[in-house]
């Protein structure tokens, strides 16, 4: 506890001056004092959890501290790493009004956690040295979870309480519903303080959602407790349950009961389980208390097939027979628990006494058809859902043995939905997807869901369709993408199980266009090549090439397929002396590409020996300057022109060699020397080689000028 500052300040400083002795002595004793009570002060207390919503995603720590408004918590996911860090403005605290304390609410964001373990610590004037955990609940999607019910604390000594919480505190579950009257004089803030005190382990290491019981401020509660809705009553969501919290205080309230009417309405969850202070059915001092609500609340219960009402106020443990007052008002003839409104029954419980005397149990009303289990002794009670599956066991408390269990099989009034289409296993389907299933009698709309994983633990669809003949849901899907999907049938009262899952793939893409690789585009080849290449083009599972002479391509020469996603090589057999055009485009189950870039090649052969045009053979009396000149041959590129001395093979004497050349005229000018016999011979080339040389021709040179020499 606290010390309490102002307080205990003035009575010390009155002590110190009453000792005598002078007055630096005293004013040190009163230093040291103030200076010990401001310490002592600052340290957090009154940690517990709460939350705006359901369990994990408003997960709420609330703390209280003295030394200002404004305090600051760092946390992580271990102790090693409080990554994350928050400034936290505080708030009053009116348990203790007259003092400057606040209370300081800080949400964590748990979207994407790497540890089911919080680990923090608190800053008050300086960081807590010593590291605090906690176990962060199951997701909220999760079907599988479990959570204790109990209440009736009010126990002013908190010696009780303290031995109920440490039992409550050693149980691993996701959450607490408190069931009222946690202060037994709400208005007394010492009372508080022993709460808060005694239980101080169990409420560090647990959620819980409290409801209002008679002994309680609302007032107080709505200050000291984080809670969702407008916290008189509210509702929270876990998996596949909805926990709606009424407030029976005041039962008459229109607003409350119109809401309750809402939420039962509109919820499509398996479980639905209320929870309040006042039972409707008991066996002590207190019965009757709520029988004029069966009308109201309790028609409510029944017409929406709640599943199970937890309570407190009375002092022991009791378990209800079946209980449906529409069905049969005096319960003789409802035998099972269930959410149908016409012929089963409501599971009521009375649970807790977790610091409260235990009250005498009337006999003869423990005798009503409305009972099934009474037992005077203190209670909690823990539930685990598991899918369809809700097991009770409840426990003493004191000893901490098991004292009555109870599992409970959720059951529509109609059958799941039976899926059509696209049949399980189903592989390349459209994108754009039909998914059909068969209607369902008594069933006005269907929910679907269709997700990525098995577990269904994110959808890409959560819809709910309206109407007894839509039993399709047409929507666009990612390509080669494996889905789950499953449907419910719904009505205004009841909700069947899911439909078996089934699971479909969409068919893939249309493939990528293929990219040209050999022969080069525009290619002049010799010999005519043999294969054409192109690169693997994503998602091909085979290709088809064509091959032509022109370049809309209606002289085709070849068109193929080729399968395989590694083929892209094709072999070909094509003629000589021809131009080629050739693309290819890939092709999967889903489509084919567009055709590639159209590319060309040339196949030429050497091409023929020219024809010499002049001099003409065995000219004589040539100039010293002479064009040789010989007729162009098609498809040459180049041309190699030789003048010899001699035509003996064995001897050949060549003058001039323009091989190195890559002469393209067909005549070409030499300086040649008087009256000298020359040979010449051409050759032409391209691509695909060199020709054979031309016939060789002769001419013979004009006779040098005479000298004269005398006279």
């Amino acid at each position: 506890m606290l010390l309490q500052r102002p307080f205990l300040v003035t009575v010390f400083v009155r002590t110190c001056f009453k000792w005598g002795g002078n007055a630096v002595k005293r004013i040190n004793r009163l230093l040291i004092f103030v200076f010990f009570c401001f310490c002592a002060a600052s340290a957090q207390d009154h940690i517990h959890w709460g939350s705006a919503g359901n369990p994990r995603d408003s997960l709420t720590i609330t703390w209280r501290s003295t030394t200002s408004s404004s305090d600051s918590i760092k946390w992580g996911y271990s102790a090693s790493s409080y990554s994350n860090k928050a400034q936290v403005t505080g708030r009053k605290d009116t348990i203790n009004s007259s003092s400057s304390y606040y209370l300081f609410d800080y949400k964590f964001d748990l979207s994407s956690p790497s540890s089911d373990t919080i680990h923090y610590l608190i800053y008050d004037g300086s960081w807590e040295t010593t590291d605090r955990t906690f176990h962060i609940p199951a997701k909220s999607d999760s079907t599988n979870f479990s959570f204790i019910a109990g209440g009736d604390i009010q126990d002013p000594t908190g010696i009780i309480w303290k031995t109920s919480s440490d039992t409550l505190n050693k149980q691993s579950v996701d959450f607490h519903l408190i069931l009222g009257d946690i202060i037994n004089t709400s208005t007394v803030d010492s009372e508080w303080v022993k709460w808060y005190d005694s239980g101080a382990t169990f409420l560090k290491n647990h959620l819980f959602y409290p409801t209002c019981g008679n002994h309680d401020d609302i007032n107080r509660m709505m200050n000291q407790y984080v809670m969702p809705g407008t916290e008189k009553w509210y509702s929270f969501e876990m998996g596949n349950a909805i926990f709606i919290c009424l407030y029976s205080e005041d039962p008459s309230n229109d607003t409350q009961l119109a809401w309750l009417d809402s939420v039962l309405k509109t919820t499509t969850k398996t479980w639905k389980i209320v929870f309040f202070h006042k039972p409707f059915f008991t066996a002590s001092q207190h019965v009757g208390e709520m029988n004029n609500y069966k009308s109201t609340w309790w028609h409510l219960f029944d017409h929406y097939g709640v599943n199970v009402v937890l309570n407190g106020h009375t002092h022991f443990y009791l378990r209800s027979r079946p209980i449906n007052l529409i069905a049969d008002a005096t319960n003789d003839t409802v035998s099972t628990y269930g959410s149908d409104s016409s012929t089963q029954g409501r599971l009521e419980m009375i649970t807790g006494v977790y610091g409260a005397a235990a009250n005498t149990i009337d006999n003869a009303v423990s005798a009503d058809s409305f009972i099934a289990v009474n037992k005077k002794l203190r209670s909690y009670s823990k539930f685990t859902i598991n899918g369809s599956i809700l097991t009770m066991r409840a426990y003493d408390i004191t000893k901490d043995t098991l004292i009555d269990s109870l599992t409970l099989t959720a059951t529509a009034s109609f059958p799941a939905p039976t899926l059509l289409s696209p049949t399980n296993g189903a592989t390349n389907q459209a994108i754009a997807a039909t998914l059909k299933w068969d209607s369902v009698s008594k069933a006005t709309n269907y929910r679907i869901q269709v997700s990525t994983d098995s577990s269904f633990s994110s959808t890409v669809k959560d819809s709910i369709l309206t109407g007894i003949s839509d039993t399709s849901l047409t929507l666009t899907l990612s390509n080669g993408t494996k889905y789950f999907w499953h449907v419910k049938a719904m009505n205004a009262t009841d909700t069947s199980t899911w439909s078996t899952e089934w699971k479909f793939t969409t068919i893939v893409a249309a493939p990528a266009v293929p990219v040209l690789v050999s022969p080069a585009n525009k290619a002049t080849t010799r010999p005519v090549p043999d294969t054409l290449k192109w690169d693997t083009a994503s998602r091909a599972a085979s290709y088809r090439i064509q091959v032509a002479k022109d370049t809309l391509f209606s002289t085709i020469v070849k068109d193929t397929t080729v399968s395989g996603i590694t083929d892209t090589v094709l072999t070909v057999n094509l003629s000589n002396d021809s131009s080629y055009f050739w693309h290819v485009k890939a092709i999967n189950v889903a489509d084919s590409s567009v055709w590639s870039t159209e590319w060309k090649f040339t196949d030429r052969a050497s091409p023929s020996a020219p024809s010499l045009a002049s001099p003409a053979n065995c000219a004589v009396s040539q100039p010293l300057s002479v064009t040789l000149k010989w007729d162009s041959v098609s498809f040459s590129t180049a041309y190699q022109i030789q003048i010899l001395t001699d035509t003996n093979s064995a001897t050949l004497k060549i003058r001039n060699d323009d091989s190195t050349s890559s002469l393209t005229d067909t005549s070409k000018a030499f300086t040649f020397s008087y009256d000298s016999t020359y040979y010449w011979r051409v050759k032409a080339k391209n691509a695909g080689g060199a020709g054979a040389w031309s016939t060789i021709y002769k001419f013979t040179t004009i006779l040098a000028a005479p000298v004269l020499k005398s006279p």
